[in-house]
Order: structure tokens, then C-alpha cells, then sequence
């Protein structure tokens, strides 16, 4: 749970759609993410990465602040790939601390990069990192019944045991509450309080976030995939856009994101309802994967899914 909120809060009913939310999301920002992404469950290790730095870079902030601050992380953390920030210099942590949009504290840069090398060290041993972070609650979320944000602990048996294996590795600023926060936000556990409106929607063990089933013999053209954007009349008010770039893992080089879009009907954002873009393979060939990135009103911008190039795929974007 982000830490930067009084549990003395009320509960929060949005004035425009009045769906009640958890007290802590509140600002705009804060509000976007409890909808989009807090406890919606998590499996891509670039992620995963993401919100074990994110939250380790909270400690003793708010995470509003962080937040804010979170598109200057991804720039400066090589879009949060832990390859290529394990292999971070000196030099480049030194030029990190003089970053503005990144909290410039030397032990926090420190561990980022201390921690990429313990994170693939745990790919190599498991596979990923999510084969081995979800093991810790037995590879399905853990479904709480909070009435009210006092109930909800800040650490756990589960977020100790994390903590501490993740100690023995040689993780930094990873103890037991930072872990727990980490669980909320990656969906190990649902600690949506049971009125709020996400609760039902984050779900348990049968919720994923992505559905991808193979559309190849549905009649789409092979040089494009479709995009199809699921939303449903609950998430109607919300202006969300996609972008798309193009990465080639031989040179580790990705294209500069495309215009920001949505659905024909208005090229620029998404206001409820259903979906369906196709995007274009890489033009000039030497993509091997494509890449779909999502902004909440502007803001929030994440890569959301990878897609191999020259393939066909469809996939819904459940967390909207």
C-alpha cells in the first residue's frame, strides 16, 4: 500500500463516476494507478524489476512522489531492463546522482544497480524472476477481505520470507514492508478493501492481465497484428492512449515510440467501449520484437506487452 497515506482517510468516491475507491488513491495520479495497475497480478520480469526499484525508492517518501518522478526513472534505468542496468559503470551511477527526476540518493542508486545483478542472477538460477518471486505465495494472489485500510498490515509471513531470501541474494532496500508493498502493487496479494470497486475486478487466482490467444487463421493480415482494447462500460471517462516502438535485441536498440493512439473513432484517446488497431511491423526490417506502451491521460506511461515481429496477435488489455 502506498505509504504516503493516512489509513485515517475515508474511502474515496469519485465525484465524476462515483465508484468508491481505496481512501489512498485521491490525486489524479494516485487515482490512475489504483484503477490501472495496483494489485493487478504481474509475470513480466521487466516489470517485476520495475516495481522492486520503484518501491525501494520510496523509502522514506511518498509514493505520489515516486510516482511523478517515474518516467525520468525509466529513462534513466535503461527502461527498467535489468540486463543493461547490471552492467551499469561507475561513471554512470556518478552522472545518476546529478539526475533532477530521480531521487538522487547514492545508496539508493547504488543498490538499483546491485539489485539488477542479483535479479538476473535469480533468472539464471529459476528461469525468471517471476517463477521465483511467486512462489512465495504459492503462485496465486492471496485474496484478503480488508473493511478498511486500518486492517491492512504492513508486513507479513510471506513479505518476511521474501525479504529475507531476497537479503541472502544480495538484494538492497528490499525489507519486509518494502516487499509487502511490492506484493500489493504486482498483484501477490488483493488488499483492495472489499467496497471498493477494484476488488472484484483484480480478483483472484483466475485473473491475468493479459489474454493473447493465437488469431493467425482469423483472416487479419500477417504484415499487422490487431490490438484490441478491452474496456467495458465501467471505465468509461478514462483517456488512455497506446504507442508502439520497435526493438532489435541483437543491438538492444529500440525505435523512438510512435504518436500516442487509440481507437479510429478518436486517433488520440480511448473513452470506454471497444477497440481494434492494427499496427505495423518494423519498417525498416530489422525489428525483432514490438513493443505496446499505455499512458493514462498522459501520464503513466508502461510497456504493457512485447510482441514478437512478424507475427499476428491479438491480446485484451484487461486492467482498463
Amino acid at each position: 500500500m502506498p505509504s504516503a497515506v493516512s489509513v485515517n482517510h475515508p474511502k474515496n468516491a469519485n465525484t465524476a463516476d462515483q465508484r468508491t475507491r481505496c481512501g489512498w488513491a485521491r490525486t489524479p495520479l494516485g487515482i490512475a494507478y489504483h484503477d490501472l495497475e495496483w494489485g493487478v497480478p504481474v509475470h513480466e520480469d521487466r516489470v517485476l524489476f520495475e516495481f522492486l526499484t520503484l518501491e525501494g525508492a520510496q523509502a522514506g517518501l511518498s509514493w505520489e512522489t515516486i510516482l511523478r518522478k517515474r518516467d525520468a526513472y525509466r529513462a534513466a534505468f535503461a527502461g527498467f531492463d535489468p540486463g543493461r542496468v547490471a552492467r551499469f559503470t561507475a561513471a554512470q551511477i556518478a552522472r545518476l546522482l546529478a539526475n533532477p527526476g530521480i531521487v538522487r540518493n547514492r545508496l539508493k542508486i547504488a543498490s538499483t544497480v546491485g539489485n539488477a545483478r542479483a535479479f538476473r542472477d535469480v533468472q539464471r538460477e529459476f528461469g525468471s524472476f517471476d517463477a521465483y518471486v511467486w512462489r512465495f505465495v504459492d503462485g496465486v494472489p492471496r485474496v484478503n477481505r480488508w473493511r478498511r485500510h486500518g486492517q491492512v498490515p504492513a508486513r507479513t509471513p510471506q513479505s518476511d520470507a521474501l525479504s529475507r531470501d531476497l537479503s541472502i541474494r544480495g538484494f538492497k532496500f528490499t525489507g519486509s514492508t518494502i516487499c509487502y508493498a511490492f506484493m500489493q502493487a504486482v498483484g501477490m496479494v488483493n488488499d483492495h478493501t472489499i467496497d471498493c470497486f477494484r476488488y472484484e475486478r483484480v480478483g483472484g487466482p483466475e485473473q491475468s492481465t493479459f489474454s493473447a490467444p493465437d488469431i493467425s487463421r482469423m483472416g487479419y493480415n500477417p504484415a499487422n497484428f490487431a490490438f484490441r482494447i478491452g474496456t467495458g462500460p465501467w471505465s468509461r471517462g478514462y483517456a488512455v492512449s497506446y504507442a508502439v516502438s520497435f526493438y532489435d535485441d541483437r543491438t538492444r536498440s529500440e525505435s523512438p515510440r510512435s504518436t500516442w493512439w487509440g481507437p479510429k473513432t478518436d486517433p488520440k484517446k480511448l473513452y470506454g467501449g471497444f477497440g481494434l488497431i492494427r499496427i505495423p511491423v518494423d519498417p525498416t526490417g530489422r525489428a525483432t520484437a514490438r513493443r505496446i506502451w499505455r499512458s493514462f491521460a498522459g501520464q503513466s506511461e508502461r510497456m504493457i506487452h512485447e510482441i514478437p515481429d512478424n507475427t499476428t496477435t491479438r491480446f485484451q488489455d484487461d486492467v482498463l
